[in-house]
């Protein structure tokens, strides 16, 4: 049944929808951030791209210093391939390496890399030196003190 008030008619369904609108707004806050949400719905590696960053980048890597220590072998022939030094330390490297990185870029979403450590901002303090006509320099609380005296001595006009 519509109410009257001062010739305007209120309906159930005109109440309900200022009541929707208030609640939305007591709900906003609750709502996740842009930001939040843009950072979950950001591309991911696909499984492809993770086996070529994780596994075959640092493989061919191993393969490279494999590769020069044979070189080596070549020039001093009492040298020997050693597959610790040779193949696993490149390997563990390059591994640690794509590791780090992926850290540091936040999974490879973003190409920006934030610091390790933010550092708190320095806040300069202006040292006030003030001096006389004679160039000496006075402290300054000294110098305040000066300036109060001869604000006040300008002011007797009697």
């Amino acid at each position: 049944m519509p109410e009257e008030n001062k010739g305007t008619t209120t309906t159930m369904s005109d109440t309900n929808t200022t009541e929707a609108s208030s609640n939305s707004k007591v709900f906003d806050k609750h709502k996740p951030e842009a930001s939040i949400t843009e950072l979950n719905n950001k591309a991911k590696l696909s499984w492809k791209a993770r086996f070529l960053v994780f596994v075959a980048f640092p493989i061919s890597i191993g393969i490279l210093g494999l590769y020069f220590g044979y070189l080596e072998t070549q020039k001093h022939p009492d040298r020997k391939l050693d597959l610790d030094s040779d193949f696993v330390i490149p390997f563990l490297l390059a591994l640690s390496f794509v590791i780090v990185l992926g850290f540091r870029t936040n999974g490879f979403t973003t190409t920006e890399v934030e610091p390790l450590v933010k550092w708190p901002k320095v806040v300069r303090k202006k040292k006030i030196v003030r001096k006389t006509k004679d160039g000496k320099e006075i402290e300054v609380d000294k110098a305040e003190e000066k300036v109060e005296d001869k604000d006040t001595g300008a002011k007797k006009d009697d």
